[in-house]
């Protein structure tokens, strides 16, 4: 059994701050949060070193994005899922930090770097984050920022209507109650030619993000990225 399924609510790491989040081994000098031998284990897609990867794929015909790469293959049950569940419910950001900064790393072996002006992280409504107090994906794209250098702008893109979990809903129900959901503000409207990289935890359907697409459409020639820490297997 992982750590994490036996001590849940980020328990482990109250206790045993110097533990690997997954196997629960007492980490060496150089290791952060997860050991080396755990993180070679998480399942790398690789999608970052090549066009037409499936993560571009899921929105071929639906918006138009220039570049997309998500970092890993997102299984329920799996440490991956445990980890992003313990950031995205129990404010664990240390976690959160860790895998943007992996993200950060595979964007530098990308054109990203050059190609984008900012990393917008996929917004919370503000309802949920009085509630939560963080947005996950924030957090991820501060990792990320620390690593491969582009800013976060959280200005452009706005959560206008709150909608409950999209979890257990399929695709066309999906996009149909994400519509409208997202807005830019008009001040983004101005910026002519303005590259945005969306950033997000873990790409199911991919409607969340069609819906960011459709938001930052409106800018005159705006070019779209998208990067996500998880791909699921299937829609």
């Amino acid at each position: 059994m992982f750590a994490f399924s036996r001590i849940s609510d980020g328990l482990r790491q109250l206790f045993f701050p110097n533990n690997c989040l997954i196997c629960g081994r007492s980490l060496v000098t150089g290791e952060d949060c997860i050991c080396l031998m755990c993180m070679a284990a998480l399942p790398r897609t690789g999608f970052e070193k090549w066009r037409d990867n499936p993560t571009e794929k899921r929105f071929w015909g639906k918006v138009d994005v220039y570049s997309a790469f998500s970092a890993y293959y997102y299984r329920k049950g799996q440490p991956l899922s445990h980890m992003i569940h313990d950031f995205k419910y129990h404010n664990n950001r240390k976690i959160a930090l860790y895998l943007g900064r992996q993200i950060g790393a595979m964007i530098n072996k990308t054109q990203m770097s050059a190609d984008y002006d900012c990393i917008v992280p996929v917004p919370l409504h503000s309802k949920k984050m009085l509630i939560r107090g963080y947005n996950q994906c924030t957090l991820l794209a501060q990792g990320a920022s620390e690593v491969c250098g582009l800013p976060i702008d959280e200005s452009i893109l706005v959560r206008a209507k709150h909608s409950v979990s999209q979890t257990k809903k399929n695709q066309e129900t999906r996009i149909t109650s994400l519509k409208d959901t997202f807005v830019i503000t008009p001040e983004a409207e101005r910026r002519v030619g303005l590259r945005v990289l969306l950033l997000d935890d873990v790409l199911t359907t991919g409607a969340t993000l069609e819906s960011c697409c459709n938001a930052l459409s409106i800018i005159p020639n705006v070019r779209i990225g998208i990067v996500t820490l998880g791909i699921a297997n299937s829609d």
